[in-house]
């Protein structure tokens, strides 16, 4: 008698899972930073962490076509966040600037 012992496919990938623990550790470094206090970025941390915490939480899901959706558009959130995080903490830029260059490029597509 032959079984399936296969494993299941899961929401998210190993290398998808040490990525995010990844950009979690990147972020902790970027929060020693002392330009992330300003409090025009908070809401955008506390977003990015809620990403983080919520993707981790979620790991060990079956793969859903829905579930798997919504995971990579907030991979695609995440990014958009950490960019703006990046460019405000450790090049100088302004939200504002960094929110209006966004504006622009999406007008101009």
């Amino acid at each position: 008698m032959t079984t399936n012992t296969s494993d299941p496919k899961m929401l998210m990938s190993a290398e998808e899972i040490e990525v995010i623990e990844g950009k979690m550790k990147s972020l902790g470094t970027l929060l020693e930073h002392p330009r992330n206090e300003l409090p025009e970025l908070q809401p955008s941390i506390r977003n990015l962490c809620d990403f983080f915490s919520a993707f981790l939480m979620c790991k060990s899901l079956p793969y859903r076509p829905k579930d798997r959706q919504k995971f990579e558009t907030g991979m695609t959130k995440i990014r958009l966040l950490e960019d703006l995080l990046i460019r405000v903490v450790l090049r100088g830029e302004t939200v504002s600037g960094v929110l209006n260059e966004r504006r622009r490029l999406a007008v101009n597509v």
